[in-house]
């Protein structure tokens, strides 16, 4: 299996809890354990981590949160370690959520250095403008042109 999903405490290893590092500004100890509560606590969110098999363990993380009513994902945490960047993992792991999630949408919100990647897999960029002084932000997003819940019954 390459995407498994955390749900417990100590599924957050310290391994873990340093690719996760990489998605947060100014990252913490308290800060990183708000966040993992938030994944154990909230039903609409899932936390994925990545291992293809190797000896390298998790290569890589994500963290969604699925709206129902509107079948949208929001990716609000993804990160591969550095070097096993530029190999198509963080890729899978978008293509991997929206299937197991049958999503119509997927969304992120980023910085300039990430929307080459997300345009790369399919987002279309949207600039938010200054969200941070000095920082312009974009609304990345993704439509399936057709998702499992709207193929017909066999």
């Amino acid at each position: 299996m390459r995407l498994l999903a955390l749900q417990h405490k100590e599924d957050f290893t310290p391994d873990i809890r340093r690719i996760l590092e990489q998605c947060l500004y100014l990252p913490d100890e308290d800060k990183l354990d708000k966040i993992v509560c938030l994944y154990l606590s909230d039903s609409c969110r899932f936390f994925y981590t990545w291992n293809d098999g190797t000896e390298e363990g998790v290569q890589a993380i994500i963290g969604i949160s699925v709206r129902a009513e509107t079948q949208c994902a929001v990716i609000l945490h993804i990160a591969v370690k550095e070097e096993m960047r530029g190999q198509g993992i963080g890729r899978r792991m978008i293509d991997e959520v929206i299937s197991r999630h049958a999503v119509a949408s997927i969304q992120a919100q980023t910085d300039q250095d990430s929307v080459a990647f997300y345009q790369s897999c399919g987002f279309t960029a949207t600039s938010l403008g200054e969200l941070y002084p000095g920082i312009e932000r974009f609304l990345c997003e993704k439509k399936m042109t057709s998702y499992p819940i709207d193929r017909p019954k066999e």
